[in-house]
């Protein structure tokens, strides 16, 4: 499958107006962002469904936040992704969110929905402070982990297991990531399971304009 890392594509000033965002206590504690705002952004809200009835005991709870997909430094994010790293109508963004983790907290082993999956970090951070993305094997073996990396873009097949992985006691910031769920145009239901996706260094390297 293909899993592939974009280091340096995302402006620095973009890349620090998402971290400012991110540090302004937006964050919603449960198991789904909060519904969103006017001004784009999930509302801090416990009228989530995620903290009601049964469903409360069932996971992990963590920090999240919803996004509008089409408006402001979301949209500002993806413009570039699409600009740099994937090309302009390969993909559709069908939901866009946020998660947070400090010390303590820990991910849990997952697919997502969607065809494949970009994941943004923000945070300027030390490698001291662990905080990656592990990845899994069918039987939840941990095979691989991409470390945190600041302005780091990672794609995925949105099948392939994965999970946010701890971050250390000394680390002295949140773990904020962005996340775009898509779905790849063209895609019909009954094809085969999507495990590529061809993006613009490819197309330079094979030549293709």
């Amino acid at each position: 499958m293909t899993l592939r890392l974009h280091d340096s594509c995302i402006d620095f000033e973009l890349q620090t107006k998402i971290y400012e965002l991110c540090a302004s206590g937006i964050w919603h504690f449960g198991k789904a962002a909060s519904p969103i705002g006017p001004d784009g952004v999930g509302e801090l809200s416990h009228a989530n469904r995620s903290l009601q009835g049964d469903n409360f005991d069932t996971g992990i709870n963590f920090w999240n936040v919803k996004f509008k997909r089409e408006q402001g430094l979301m949209k500002e994010l993806w413009d570039q992704i699409e600009e740099r790293i994937v090309g302009k109508d390969v993909v559709t963004v069908e939901r866009v969110y946020g998660n947070a983790l400090t010390y303590g907290m820990e991910g849990d082993v997952h697919r997502d929905d969607g065809h494949w999956t970009f994941m943004f970090m923000p945070c300027a951070w030390s490698h001291k402070w662990g905080g990656g993305t592990g990845f899994f094997d069918a039987e939840g073996t941990q095979v691989g982990v991409v470390p945190y990396r600041e302005g780091r873009v990672i794609s995925f097949p949105a099948r392939l297991p994965h999970s946010s992985l701890p971050v250390a006691r000394l680390c002295n910031t949140a773990r904020y990531v962005i996340v775009y769920k898509t779905t790849i145009n063209g895609y019909k239901q009954g094809d085969k399971p999507i495990e590529h996706l061809e993006f613009l260094d490819d197309k330079k390297n094979s030549g293709v304009q």
